[in-house]
């Protein structure tokens, strides 16, 4: 429980980091670790082909020495001269078969005598081959080869010889077998093994795989930094410093100058933009400061005229009161500005003066309002 939390604890931190990153940072880090999974993957593959190549040199070894093995076996018994001089023959076989075996340190071959041969050679008080272990005793147990890697770096490659198949179709075979031993079609004669040690060969394929991932993880990060510093280069800065233009310039600090304007990918074009928004920017402050001046010079103006200037709204409501108004009507212009305009007038203009406004704004005819 303490794992998970951990975990979940670990995992919404790196989201929030991540999340606090700029754009560009964002960007070169997510194509930088594309970069080294395929990468990565790339190599694991190599590794995993590798792997194979190896198991199946292995078993195209095992399988040329068993067919020059089982080739031999065969010739040399099918050609002795009578039954005394198989055993003769089965002594030469050793006898080679134990030279192979001493000028290579890395091959083994041997013969697996089936139930029957066994049978028949511990009656006649013979010398037997029994399986010597668990792939020659399941190859006799089910008729089928087998083939192992096994741990100490040692392939193992076993098949069954079975009576009336393959080389073990010969009639004479059949007729030798049948009458000395009882032997019929499909029963299993016996079995021809090697062991074939190919720790040299694992040891290279080991460090070749090792130097291929330390390569490739080199290579990755190679690629990632440079990747990381590329695109910062072309679009992470670049937009960083866009972000922090478009905040000065939604300060209205217009003094910024745009860079990059000059490029003709999309980061040129929100350079442009930039620039027609802190002209239109400067262009609306320039008419907003215009248009002030304009309203304090016409306040000036009305607040020192002689005359009385009341100005009203289509409601008669008083937006604005002069000074000389002030003194005619003897209201101050706080009393006034808000105020119903019928406020100045006597009756019974004072009652019917918004009826004069409304017929006024309905039919644009002059009357006195």
């Amino acid at each position: 429980m303490d794992f998970n939390i951990n975990t979940m604890s670990w995992g919404g931190r790196s989201q929030k980091l991540f999340s606090q990153l700029n754009l560009g940072t964002k960007v070169a880090l997510l194509v930088s670790t594309i970069l080294v999974v395929v990468s990565l993957v790339g190599t694991a593959l190599f590794v995993k082909i590798q792997f194979q190549t190896f198991e199946s040199d292995a078993l195209r070894g095992a399988t040329v020495a068993l067919t020059l093995l089982e080739s031999l076996h065969t010739e040399t018994m099918l050609h002795r001269t009578n039954q005394e001089d198989k055993y003769t023959t089965i002594r030469n076989l050793n006898s080679i078969m134990n030279r192979v075996e001493m000028n290579s340190n890395k091959l083994n071959l041997w013969l697996v005598q089936g139930p029957k041969i066994i049978e028949f050679q511990k009656r006649n008080n013979r010398y037997v081959e029994p399986p010597q272990d668990d792939i020659d005793r399941q190859v006799m147990s089910t008729g089928k080869p087998v083939q192992k890697m096994r741990s100490d770096n040692v392939f193992r490659l076993t098949w069954p010889v079975i009576m009336g198949q393959g080389m073990a179709s010969d009639t004479k075979c059949l007729t030798c077998h049948n009458e000395t031993m009882g032997i019929h079609n499909d029963d299993i004669i016996g079995a021809y093994s090697v062991a074939f040690n190919v720790t040299n060969a694992r040891h290279r394929l080991n460090k070749e795989s090792t130097n291929a991932i330390a390569l490739a993880i080199l290579a990755s990060t190679l690629i990632a930094i440079s990747t990381a510093l590329f695109l910062n280069k072309i679009a992470g800065r670049p937009l960083t410093e866009m972000t922090g233009l478009m905040r000065r310039l939604a300060n209205d600090d217009l003094d910024v100058k745009i860079p990059e304007h000059n490029r003709s990918d999309e980061i040129g074009e929100m350079a442009r933009a930039l620039q027609v928004f802190r002209k239109n920017t400067i262009r609306r402050h320039t008419a907003e400061a215009e248009s002030h001046t304009s309203e304090v010079y016409l306040n000036s103006v009305v607040k020192s005229m002689l005359n009385g200037l009341i100005v009203i709204d289509a409601q008669g409501i008083v937006q604005s009161y002069n000074p000389a108004a002030a003194r005619i009507f003897l209201y101050e212009e706080g009393e006034v500005l808000g105020q119903n305009v019928s406020m100045l007038m006597p009756e019974p203009d004072h009652s019917q003066h918004d009826q004069y406004l409304s017929r006024y704004l309905s039919d644009a005819k002059p009357h006195i309002i």
